[in-house]
């Protein structure tokens, strides 16, 4: 028969009851004991922003900034002075280049016209030469023979290219068309002023008013029966040449002094094939 336990003895011999004090049992039979808190977690406390003042030493903040800003572009603007005036200075010296090779050009193509050169190298003309060769087109390849034969290299460089022409045109609108480097040399006056002091613009604007004064001198009757006939001899003359083989003749009606008249311009070698 199995022996009896006794009463309020543990049922193992394992880990015994926590025992309670006299006065937490007596709490907990009258009600009286409080819960146990539950654990709590501390709040993230947002991070806080704090805006700048407007008084105090912030305005001398802003000035200085201003201030900063101004010797910043004050130094930017000096070092882009410094190398503009270098880009200038390069550009000078090139265009100083240009002018003396316009000269050389000029000269080297008026012999290669002269001695009829695109024979030799199997063209029918000298245009055709000038495109095969990749020279310069034909129009700019005249004017830069015109002027280096109107003017010295020193006279051009000191001139340009474009006033140099300008002055040619003019000299072409009076009776003496054949002098400008003469009137170069002597810095002849233009209106008031001498060429030195006279620009492209200006001898351009004296020309515009020649001419304006040259075509007030036909007015009437007679003097546009002149300029029909003028007009008319230029157009035969024209014809005539490029028949006999100088196709590059230019041929035009001019007034000059109130008179009409023909002028016209026939490169050199293909003069000298018709004669």
């Amino acid at each position: 028969m199995p022996a009896s336990r006794k009463k309020g003895s543990p049922k193992s011999k394992g880990a015994a009851k926590p025992v309670r004090s006299t006065a937490t049992v007596a709490a907990v039979a009258t009600g009286t004991a409080r819960p146990s808190a539950p654990a709590t977690r501390t709040p993230r406390t947002p991070p806080t922003t704090t805006r700048p003042t407007t008084t105090g030493a912030a305005p001398r903040s802003i000035a200085q900034t201003a201030a900063n800003v101004v010797q910043r572009a004050a130094a930017a603007q000096k070092q882009t002075r410094a190398w503009a005036k270098r880009k200038i200075g390069t550009i000078r010296q090139h265009m100083s280049r240009i002018v003396q090779d316009t000269h050389t050009i000029g000269t080297l193509l008026k012999e290669l016209q002269t001695r009829r050169a695109h024979i030799a190298l199997g063209y029918p003309s000298f245009n055709a030469m000038l495109t095969g060769e990749g020279l310069p087109h034909r129009s700019t390849a005249y004017r830069t023979i015109r002027l280096a034969e109107a003017y010295t290299a020193k006279q051009l460089r000191a001139l340009g290219p474009t006033k140099a022409f300008a002055l040619i045109q003019l000299t072409q609108e009076t009776e003496a068309h054949d002098v400008a480097r003469v009137l170069v040399d002597n810095d002849a006056l233009i209106g008031d002023k001498p060429i030195s002091l006279r620009s492209a613009g200006d001898i351009r604007r004296v020309l515009s008013d020649l001419r304006a004064q040259n075509t007030a001198l036909t007015h009437g009757e007679n003097a546009s029966e002149a300029e029909k006939e003028a007009r008319a001899l230029a157009q035969k003359l024209r014809a005539q040449l490029h028949r006999r083989g100088a196709d590059e003749a230019q041929v035009e009606a001019r007034v000059r002094g109130g008179r009409w008249g023909v002028e016209a311009w026939v490169p050199g070698d293909q003069m000298t094939a018709m004669m």
